[in-house]
């Protein structure tokens, strides 16, 4: 996959994460919302990818597939959206 691909699958995940937040009737949190936006946006894959980018180096091939969710992505770096997340962020606050 093309670092341009990358960096365009990532902002379209982080479309969808953004887009369930503001949904009517959602009940993710903000704090939830921005974790999982970094679990995202933070990677390093990614952050290379706009580095090459940004540098004019952006035909170099990643490994990356679209099976790779931001939810599944999350639950391996363990950030996910669940009503427990939120109540340990409750109980902190």
């Amino acid at each position: 996959m093309l670092d341009r691909d990358l960096v365009l699958d990532a902002i379209e995940d982080a479309q969808r994460i953004l887009a369930a937040h503001i949904e009517p009737g959602s009940h993710r949190s903000p704090e939830t919302t921005i974790t999982m936006l970094v679990c995202l946006l933070d990677r390093h894959e990614v952050v290379a990818a706009v580095k090459r980018l940004r540098a004019g180096y952006g035909l170099r091939v990643v490994k990356w597939s679209r099976k790779h969710k931001p939810q599944k992505l999350c639950r391996q770096l363990r950030c996910i959206e669940s009503p427990k997340l939120d109540e340990v962020a409750d109980r902190r606050a």
